[in-house]
C-alpha cells in the first residue's frame, strides 16, 4: 500500500506497508469484471454453453462457477480485461 504525500519538490510515495494477494477472492464477484460476450467466451472455452447462447450474464457466471476451478476463473478474467484495447473513447493512451 502506498502512500501519496504532497511536499515542496512534488508528490512523493511512501510504501506504508508491502503488496499482498486478498486471500478471500471471490470468484463470482471476480467474474462481474467481464462484459457477456467475454463471460459466453469463456463458457465455449469450458464446453459448456449448450443452452446458454442468449443467457444472462447471472446464468453464464453461474455456469462458470460450476465448470471451472476458483484460480482458473481468476487467471482467465485477468487475461480477458488485460487482452481488451479501445475501450475506452475518452482515453488516448
Amino acid at each position: 500500500m502506498l502512500l501519496a504525500r504532497s511536499g515542496p519538490g512534488g508528490v512523493t510515495l511512501e510504501e506504508v506497508r508491502p503488496a499482498k494477494d486478498n486471500p478471500t477472492v471471490s470468484p463470482a464477484v471476480t467474474l462481474t469484471l467481464l462484459w457477456r460476450a467475454e463471460l459466453l467466451a469463456l463458457v465455449e472455452e469450458a464446453g459448456a454453453v449448450r443452452g446458454l447462447r442468449s443467457a444472462s450474464k447471472a446464468r453464464l457466471v453461474a455456469r462458470l462457477l460450476e465448470v471451472l476451478p476458483g484460480d482458473t476463473l481468476r487467471s482467465r478474467v485477468r487475461e480477458a480485461v488485460c487482452a481488451r484495447s479501445e475501450w475506452r473513447a475518452d482515453v488516448n493512451v
